[in-house]
């Protein structure tokens, strides 16, 4: 039983271990020596500095060609937006020289080139452009100085929802009421929309857009000039502007607008020249903001703004 200890030990001693001659003495006689062998220091120190490039989103790193997703977002509202961390992981500066964005979303980085010190961080914000509802698609490249991966690509994708919602359903009733009135007023084409809190509940188009050659009104595409829509919208913010007290339809516009001058003639029917205007009573010369919302004030048709007024502003006719 104790002879096993006494044989391991001739064993270790049969290997050499008297035999001088052949053990290295220092690190520079052992000849080539694996790495794997060699200290983490050792290899660091055996490596030229590099810079090493990593692009996160918060703790999630991204990798090249990745599509990132923004939140679903809203038209007119805070637009979704995304954080991009730029990192410099290696022992060797990095340059950031171009941020370039493609489609509907902008960038907001600093100013460029920077350099990034190595374990150093440069963090901005992509955003999308929410004017317009639909898809948006679009991507991002950073474009830095690293000889190989110089330029980090990353696609983006979201969706911004309209602010008003297109819920419109059929109804029989406003269809019927819409064709009798287009029949009394032979009013040529329109559009009736009617919109609860940000829902459209019914939208229907009516008549042509162009009588002659038959073309109905679309109500989603048909095209109308900006002055028809913009007195509804006037009349609606007259509307409240009485409610709270701010104005009186009544109020002439003489007294509210001193540099304008009532029209004291018109044009009757048939005429169309100063020759033939007439005198409008003294007790019809009073245009007040009731008659200016109803187009009952007589006041002459402006054709392209005031560049080119039918007739001359200085007829001083209705």
């Amino acid at each position: 039983m104790t002879r096993l200890p006494i044989f391991a030990v001739i064993l270790l001693c049969l290997t050499g271990c008297d035999d001088d001659q052949n053990r290295p003495t220092a690190a520079s006689d052992a000849g080539p020596r694996s790495t794997d062998s060699m200290a983490p220091s050792e290899i660091r120190d055996s490596t030229p500095p590099q810079a090493i490039l990593a692009v996160t989103i918060g703790p999630r790193a991204l990798v090249q060609g990745e599509t990132v997703a923004f939140d679903e977002g809203e038209q007119h509202a805070d637009a979704p937006t995304v954080e991009l961390t730029v990192t410099n992981l290696g022992r060797a500066p990095l340059s950031l020289d171009a941020v370039n964005v493609e489609g509907e979303f902008r960038a907001s980085p600093p100013p460029l080139p920077v350099n990034i010190a190595p374990s150093m961080q440069v963090t901005f914000s992509i955003s999308e452009n929410n004017i317009e509802p639909g898809p948006k698609r679009g991507a991002i490249e950073l474009v830095t100085d690293l000889a190989v991966g110089g330029v980090f690509r990353l696609e983006l994708s979201g969706i911004i929802h309209p602010f008003i919602r297109d819920l419109a359903v059929p109804n029989e009733g406003l269809e019927s009421a819409l064709s009798t009135a287009m029949e009394d007023t032979q009013v040529v084409g329109g559009v009736l929309a009617v919109v609860q809190g940000r829902e459209i509940v019914f939208l229907e188009g009516f008549g042509h857009e162009e009588r002659r050659e038959r073309i109905g009104v679309d109500p989603r595409e048909t095209r109308f000039r900006w002055a028809d829509l913009s007195m509804a919208l006037t009349g609606v913010l007259a509307t409240r502007a009485v409610a709270a007290g701010t104005i009186d339809l009544d109020t002439r516009i003489v007294g509210a607008n001193h540099g304008y001058p009532p029209p004291t003639r018109y044009l009757p029917d048939g005429c169309r020249a100063d020759a033939c205007a007439e005198e409008i009573p003294e007790d019809r010369r009073n245009v007040t903001f009731r008659r200016l919302l109803s187009h009952t004030a007589g006041i002459q048709n402006v054709h392209n703004g005031v560049a080119d007024p039918r007739p001359p502003a200085n007829a001083n006719c209705a």
